[in-house]
């Protein structure tokens, strides 16, 4: 079976643990509080059409999540914590936001 996954990074861009950025191309980030950083995309896409990616950089032990909150503007939370206890933790990231091809290579 052949597969044929097509996609456009969208944004890409580094956050400090600060929730700002060092490097944002097509995104803004802010932190609302312990951990939980948002991305603001320029591009408005749906859940369905986008898949991000995330490194967590110079912090061991670490875990993130990111959840599509929201479509216009695409709005995406990445939520960060320490693995061993669990609790929320600021620290750097790159992220990564690509758009999946439509019709029928999807």
């Amino acid at each position: 079976m052949q597969h044929n996954i097509l996609f456009d990074v969208i944004a890409a861009g580094s956050c400090h643990s600060d929730g700002t950025a060092n490097v944002a191309r097509g995104l803004a980030f802010a932190t609302t509080g312990a951990g939980v950083y948002t991305a603001t995309l320029d591009t408005d896409m749906g859940a369905a059409d986008c898949v991000a990616f995330a490194t967590i950089r110079n912090t061991t032990n670490m875990a993130y999540s990111i959840t599509h909150t929201s479509n216009a503007p695409t709005v995406l939370t990445i939520n960060t914590w320490k693995t061993d206890t669990k609790v929320a933790t600021n620290c750097d990231f790159d992220l990564m936001v690509a758009r999946i091809a439509s019709g029928a290579s999807r």
